[in-house]
């Protein structure tokens, strides 16, 4: 099939929403944390309720085949829904997938036109409207040969776990501000390749050893994305796209009360293209230089900044982690729910786990061994304890 047509904007809608951990890679919301807002849009809203005009959704050229093929197949499904449009985000799109990745997939639509199409009822609040939009499509969804896997709708971020033709994907509904997140990672992608390179690198090298997956009480493939992006950053291989924005014109997504800012200059140039990075240099920036538990890694900023400069950035861990790990803790930002601190995620002793398998980089590519750990842990950059 030809890739389908990426929909204008449409109408404003405010739906609930959040996140959910669909799969190791997804990354799931923190309790207590901010929840991801729908995308680009304003949210379902009653008819005597007025809200600011809202950034519109960035535009996506080309989808990669397999993915477009997936969308037109879930517009065919939508098609009698004024208005719906079907768009994708996350690692199938942005640039730092492997082609076998799941494909993630948000229907936009109004409120009102989901009732009508769907019959929802007269009275669906907000946090019903994609439990029940989505209970709604499976049958729909079955008739065009989709396999409904798992329904995950009493989440944050309700969604249906389908299969097309072996390939596997997500669909949640009015979940937009991820559109923003993967435009934003797409722009670093296409930036410098290699940044893709040393991302591939360190998953691999996580997963072999352990430590990959927010599903495992690990960080994502999400999170580990945007240290590479950081690291780049500082080394001035890839420009920061959100801080060289002119701030007298910002654009602003609104959910009800909330405001994001998704302001980006990608057409913002690199300082130092010509940067000698690698996946070693990586480790040991991370080993070396970046400062655990006092700095933050935020692309949003591209600095090397302590945590005092975040004064939004929740510092929520998990009940058993502790205290000499909380000290310790490895911060990163997400680049537009900047509360959001991705650490949250951490299982006790994956924060130490990560930064071992750091360690361990130049190990095996200089032959350093124990001499190397020995070494590492009087560096100021404040390691964690080694493991028992």
């Amino acid at each position: 099939r030809a890739p389908a047509e990426v929909s204008p904007w449409a109408a404003p809608v405010t739906p609930e929403t959040g996140a959910v951990a669909a799969s190791p890679d997804a990354e799931p919301r923190c309790d207590g944390a901010a929840r991801w807002p729908a995308e680009g849009l304003a949210g379902p809203q009653e008819a005597d309720e007025e809200e600011p005009p809202n950034t519109p959704l960035p535009r996506v050229r080309d989808y990669p085949p397999r993915v477009a093929e997936v969308i037109a197949a879930v517009e065919q499904v939508v098609s009698d829904i004024v208005g719906a449009a079907v768009h994708a985000f996350g690692s199938s799109v942005n640039g730092f997938g492997e082609t076998t990745s799941d494909i993630d997939l948000v229907l936009e639509a109004t409120k009102a036109s989901l009732k009508h199409a769907l019959d929802l009822g007269k009275k669906v609040s907000k946090r019903e409207l994609a439990p029940k939009t989505l209970l709604r499509l499976q049958s729909r969804l079955m008739q065009a040969r989709f396999e409904v896997m798992e329904r995950v709708l009493g989440a944050k971020v309700p969604i249906l776990k389908l299969r097309w033709y072996g390939t596997e994907c997500d669909l949640s509904c009015n979940n937009l501000l991820p559109v923003f997140n993967t435009r934003l990672l797409k722009a670093y992608a296409d930036g410098d390749p290699r940044c893709i390179d040393i991302v591939h690198q360190f998953k691999r090298w996580a997963k072999d050893r352990n430590c990959h997956g927010a599903a495992f009480g690990h960080f994502s493939s999400y999170s580990m994305t945007l240290m590479v992006i950081f690291y780049m950053q500082i080394r001035g291989a890839l420009p920061c796209f959100q801080r060289v924005a002119p701030d007298q014109s910002r654009s602003i997504y609104y959910e009800g009360s909330k405001r994001y800012d998704v302001t980006m200059d990608l057409d913002a140039s690199a300082p130092n293209p010509g940067a000698d990075v690698s996946f070693r240099d990586f480790a040991k920036f991370f080993i070396d230089e970046f400062q655990w538990g006092k700095q933050v890694v935020s692309i949003r900023r591209g600095e090397r900044l302590l945590a005092d400069e975040f004064p939004e950035l929740r510092m929520n861990f998990r009940a058993e982690t502790k205290p000499y790990e909380v000290e310790q803790m490895l911060h990163i930002e997400d680049p537009f729910d900047i509360v959001r601190n991705l650490n949250c995620v951490l299982s006790s002793g994956s924060n130490q786990k990560l930064w071992w398998a750091l360690a361990d980089v130049e190990k095996y590519s200089s032959g350093g061994g124990t001499e190397r750990r020995c070494k590492a842990e009087q560096k100021s950059a404040a390691p964690p304890p080694p493991p028992p």
